[in-house]
């Protein structure tokens, strides 16, 4: 006898609910190779204009260092006004070119990685999303937030370079640098990841009272994921050296695969933060 109606199963059911599931799990893939693609072309693009950074900077270092044999010969000579008109004309010749160095170095570098980082790793946290808001919309969003958090890292960064050794001779200081740009990054990433979820305007407010509401849960997430990015950043450097070398092998292979696979590691655990992220800030 055969079962009632309402008793059998429904395949067509069952069938169309299983291809719902293939689809998202499509989408989730897609999403993720997108990330991956953003975060690749990231450290392309800026890893290459690091390096056109450095050695323009280096070259207009050597070309003002060029001029230290006509200084030092008119060291004699500048209690004469004679001496005195060629040392104006050498310094004149130098300033320009201390000027382009200093330009290239802190303001040219600095506004060519934001662009760059806003492009690519906005992209990045737009496509680890599900039901992100317009492309344009969260773009905008989220240069601007990056705006001051970039800059106030910027200005510390900058510090840390220009003050030399008294950082490593006086681990107060650097304590309070190192938790100062954590801290920052750490409220940054947040409010990356409530840029779909929360007005603009309110971001801000939120992500700082997400951040120490949900401390114990959020950082050390974010704290592996730092340690995660310092790896990823020293296979990209031992990459370098490899390839660098010209003695392109097995070596530069299995450098290749550890990148690929630190940086999947990377966006694992990007993706989860930002989950989690987005779960407790529904939640009061």
């Amino acid at each position: 006898m055969a079962a009632p109606k309402y008793f059998r199963p429904s395949v067509h059911h069952e069938s169309h609910k299983a291809k719902r599931t293939r689809l998202s799990d499509m989408i989730s893939i897609k999403r993720f190779i997108l990330q991956l693609f953003a975060a690749v072309l990231f450290l392309i693009t800026s890893s290459a204009f690091i390096l056109y950074a450095k050695s323009k900077v280096t070259g207009y270092l050597a070309e003002a260092q060029s001029y230290t044999s006509q200084l030092q010969a008119l060291q004699s000579q500048v209690t004469t006004p004679e001496g005195m008109d060629k040392l104006q004309t050498v310094l004149a010749a130098i300033n320009p070119i201390i000027k382009k160095a200093a330009l290239m170095t802190y303001l040219v570098v600095p506004l060519v990685l934001f662009l760059l980082g806003v492009i690519f790793l906005g992209a990045s946290f737009y496509f680890s999303q599900k039901n992100p808001k317009q492309f344009k919309v969260f773009m905008l969003n989220f240069a601007i937030i990056s705006l001051i958090p970039f800059a106030i890292v910027s200005y510390l960064l900058v510090r840390f370079i220009q003050s030399g050794n008294i950082f490593l001779t006086d681990m107060g200081i650097f304590t309070a640098y190192l938790i100062s740009i954590l801290a920052i990054i750490y409220v940054t990433f947040i409010a990356y990841a409530l840029v779909h979820t929360h007005p603009l305007l309110k971001i801000p407010k939120h992500a700082v009272h997400l951040s120490v509401r949900k401390l114990y849960l959020l950082f050390p997430i974010f704290l592996a994921l730092m340690i995660v990015i310092t790896a990823l950043l020293s296979v990209v450097f031992s990459t370098y050296l490899s390839v660098s070398s010209k003695s392109l092998g097995l070596s530069t292979g299995y450098h290749l695969i550890a990148l690929i696979v630190v940086l999947a590691a990377v966006l694992i655990l990007k993706n989860s933060l930002i989950a989690l992220i987005v779960k407790h800030s529904r939640s009061p």
